[in-house]
């Protein structure tokens, strides 16, 4: 399943106070999107993101970044690239 048919939509806007972090915005998306979101997106048993998901700050991956503590500003674009999967 893609991330886009989780979320039923491309792209959306989420509200998050000032300070937040990815994790904020991971924790958000779970509560809204539940078990759909988190089976992509974490490891199943270590609550990790998952190694098959790239998250994208402004077209810079986190990983180069503060990794899931990376703060966002208002007007941040956030991508998630999740590999297509089959043969």
């Amino acid at each position: 399943m893609e991330l886009a048919e989780v979320f039923g939509c491309r792209e959306q806007t989420v509200a998050l106070p000032d300070g937040a972090r990815v994790t904020d915005l991971l924790v958000r998306l779970e509560a809204r999107y539940g078990e759909r979101f988190a089976g992509i997106c974490y490891e199943p048993e270590t609550r990790q993101i998952s190694s098959q998901v790239q998250i994208l700050v402004n077209g810079r991956n986190i990983a180069f970044l503060e990794g899931p503590d990376t703060r966002l500003s208002d007007g941040d674009d956030v991508f998630f690239l999740v590999p297509a999967m089959g043969g």
